[in-house]
């Protein structure tokens, strides 16, 4: 969207300044800001990138159901369908409509959720599933006369699907709106005419939301209707002609998408309509005793609620919603399969495995990464690089060039268009002894940080020494993209660095010293380019190899961050935890090995209690991702096996970046993984979008997966990436990687939830 406007990659800018509480006139940075959104209007107009759709093929959801619909109800369209107008006989997930009227009531003041409701004869007699059926023999252990606040019986409709809860709300419901009682009945037939009266209800609001393929002949889903004064689906009174007589299955079913429909209304206009529905434990209290509720949910991660149904001529039908890294579906089957043994006794329902893989199909084809364009020139051949982006939509690469110098690219990234095009360059060249020519230089690592649209900061390794550089981008008298090298300073040694940006006027410096020890430097950077350092630790106190670098802010009234690295020490991975207050100031606080025969690590904090790690893990160098709870003394917990459920025989490098702003864990893994080809292994780079569920041990860790890009072509090494726009639900991200001939390729990717 920015590049699509110039005004809002300006207004982006100024609302950065202005969040710095000072006022400014047109300084480099500010000047560097307004440029880059020219930079940005030029840019697309002269592009030669062609966006691509390169998200690989999904599988086909494998269900035995005959109807079925992935629903998608932030913007009210369907990912997936089958037969999803296609009417058929529902079950008890009927009671999704009961429930939906009974709460309706509640909201238009006909009935209270504290209303005592005794139970009929008709609601006692009502064939089970029940409330209570201790010796299994079909009937209630309810009795007749026993009192429940209408509240509990709609918890009991949802965690049970007890036939006897139903009838008495639909009876009391019935009575207090179409016949203004809120008397008991008293008889079967008066209990009748008025859940006659409610199924009228129900099928009068299917009517006021459009659905054309709907009608309930029961109040509870059974198939045939089993009132024995007949029933009426339009009953709006005590005598109600006959439509449907009693065991008839006259013109009563629904549909997927209809299902999918009265959920997402019900659940949006009663808050108590999904709290019931994805009840884990729920104590009923009669007036006469308690009744402890369970209910599980252990085929689906983090499912909101779901409604089961069965009955013979029905089969198994099952409705539910789920909510993964902030993203909602619905899932909705019918006629799913149902095994049975010799004697008639169910064995195995499929409803839940159909809705589970109708789950993975749709928060697959909503959070698998998808490679939106790539760079459109070739930057020629390179030793090492980093890259860091903004948050308007560019990115700067740090390059360390065959000569070991220090070039800087800034790009401009254009997701939607599917463009990553430089608009300008810069090489450090050293002059030749002589003034004649320039010499070779001593660069040998490179890290960068972006610090607003078009202000960055470089950190390098020369020689022993470290570096650091400030830089803007603004424009020449010709109109022309311009990168310029604001301030140099000397930042003690080492032979590797990482760079973090804290805010958009400070960062960390993590070094690798000579003695393979880490440590950690903070500092401010004002308008000018000017650094100031304004912290330094000691070291970590063990020798590390490969390492990476995260941070979060730690609120409250002293500010500051939580910064964590992810380290390889000795074949284990390693975290270490260190503390940079609101002033600057950075301590060590508390590192230890985490993991062990890990390789290739990195880091992202989701809070300053929570970190994520990616890493190469033996045997065979697979992926793996853990979480990693820490408290307020730096110590860690947790870890595990979460490696993903798909093989991957070698992974050389990872990336790991947070997806979202919304709750929970998830990331986006960029990696660079090893796949079989003609008898060897070629390399690529592929992306992974993963969650933890709120409730990770109630489902099967193989959906913990959401997403898998597939491989990026080419044989690229040097992998590096950012987080280029943060949603509450995803992201748009770089990776840049070495390519085979040695070229610098930067990529455009799009994980946003999009269907």
């Amino acid at each position: 969207m920015i590049m699509k406007n110039g005004h809002i990659l300006v207004r982006a800018c100024l609302l950065n300044t202005h969040r710095r509480r000072y006022t400014i006139t047109l300084t480099n940075r500010t000047l560097g800001c307004v440029m880059a959104a020219l930079v940005a209007l030029e840019v697309v107009a002269t592009s030669m990138a062609v966006a691509m759709a390169s998200q690989p093929p999904i599988a086909a959801p494998d269900i035995t159901a005959e109807r079925a619909i992935v629903f998608d109800p932030t913007n009210g369209s369907a990912v997936y369908e089958k037969q999803a107008d296609s009417k058929a006989l529902q079950g008890s997930v009927a009671k999704i409509m009961t429930a939906h009227v009974a709460l309706w009531a509640v909201n238009q003041g006909y009935v209270s959720l504290d209303d005592q409701i005794a139970i009929s004869q008709r609601a006692q007699m009502q064939a089970c599933s029940c409330l209570s059926d201790a010796d299994n023999d079909g009937v209630s252990d309810v009795q007749v006369g026993e009192r429940f606040s209408l509240r509990d019986l709609i918890y009991a409709i949802f965690m049970r699907s007890a036939g006897e809860a139903t009838d008495a709300v639909a009876e009391y419901v019935g009575g207090a709106v179409v016949l203004g009682t809120e008397q008991p009945s008293q008889s079967i037939t008066q209990s009748e005419q008025r859940m006659d009266v409610f199924l009228g209800l129900m099928n009068q609001h299917v009517q006021e939301l459009g659905l054309q393929n709907t009608v309930f002949m029961t109040v509870h889903g059974g198939d045939t209707c089993d009132f024995s004064i007949g029933c009426n689906p339009n009953c709006d009174s005590a005598n109600c002609l006959v439509t449907c007589p009693q065991g008839q299955v006259c013109d009563g079913g629904t549909t997927p998408r209809d299902l999918a429909a009265i959920w997402r209304h019900a659940a949006s206009e009663h808050k108590l309509f999904l709290t019931a529905a994805g009840a884990r434990t729920y104590t009923i209290q009669s007036n006469l005793t308690t009744y402890p509720l369970t209910k599980g949910f252990g085929y689906y991660p983090s499912v909101d609620g779901d409604k089961n149904g069965l009955s013979g001529m029905s089969k198994n039908s099952q409705i539910a919603q789920a909510t993964r890294a902030g993203r909602t579906l619905i899932a909705v089957v019918q006629q799913s399969q149902v095994d049975y043994d010799a004697n008639g006794k169910v064995t195995k329902l499929y409803a839940f495995g159909d809705i589970a893989e109708l789950f993975r199909y749709g928060f697959a084809r909503l959070f698998t990464p998808d490679r939106r364009g790539d760079s459109d020139s070739q930057v020629g051949a390179i030793t090492d690089h980093a890259v860091a982006c903004s948050w308007a939509g560019t990115a700067v690469s740090a390059v360390r060039t065959t000569a070991d110098t220090l070039r800087v690219i800034f790009w401009d990234v254009d997701v939607d268009g599917g463009a990553v095009s430089s608009v300008a360059d810069y090489v450090v060249q050293l002059p030749a002894k002589g003034g004649r020519g320039f010499t070779k230089g001593h660069v040998k690592d490179v890290a960068a940080a972006s610090l607003g649209p078009a202000f960055f900061v470089t950190a390098t390794v020369e020689g022993g020494a470290i570096k650091l550089r400030s830089w803007n981008v603004t424009k020449t008298i010709f109109n022309e993209p311009k990168i310029n090298l604001l301030e140099m300073t000397g930042a003690g040694g080492g032979d590797a660095v990482r760079l973090l940006a804290l805010n958009d006027h400070a960062v960390v410096l993590a070094t690798h010293g000579l003695d393979g020890l880490l440590r950690l430097t903070t500092w401010s950077i004002d308008l000018s380019g000017a650094f100031t350092q304004l912290g330094g630790s000691g070291p970590a106190g063990v020798v590390v190899t490969e390492f990476s670098i995260s941070s979060a802010p730690l609120g409250g009234r002293g500010g500051g961050y939580r910064v964590t690295t992810a380290s390889e020490a000795l074949g284990w991975l390693r975290l270490d935890n260190w503390t940079v207050t609101a002033g600057g100031l950075v301590s060590f606080v508390h590192g230890g090995k985490v993991l062990p025969d890990a390789a290739h690590p990195s880091v992202v904090l989701q809070s300053p209690t929570e970190a994520v790690t990616a890493a190469a893990v033996e045997p065979g160098s697979r992926l793996e991702i853990d979480r990693w709870f820490m408290f307020p003394d730096g110590t860690f917990t947790g870890g595990g096996d979460s490696s993903l459920p798909v093989a991957l025989p070698e992974t050389t490098e990872t990336n790991i970046l947070r997806m979202g702003s919304g709750p929970g864990s998830p990331v986006v893994v960029a990696a660079r993984v090893a796949v079989p080809d003609r008898g060897g292994l070629s390399y690529h780079v592929r992306l992974f979008s993963w969650e933890w569920p709120a409730a990770p041990f109630e489902a099967p860790f193989d959906y913990d997966l959401l997403g898998n890009s597939g491989n990026l072509e080419g044989d690229g090494t040097e992998l590096d990436s950012c987080l280029l726009n943060q949603f509450s639900s995803a992201g748009d991200y770089v990776t840049a990687f070495q390519a085979p001939a040695g070229s610098l390729k930067l990529s455009a990717w799009r994980v946003a939830g999009l269907s």
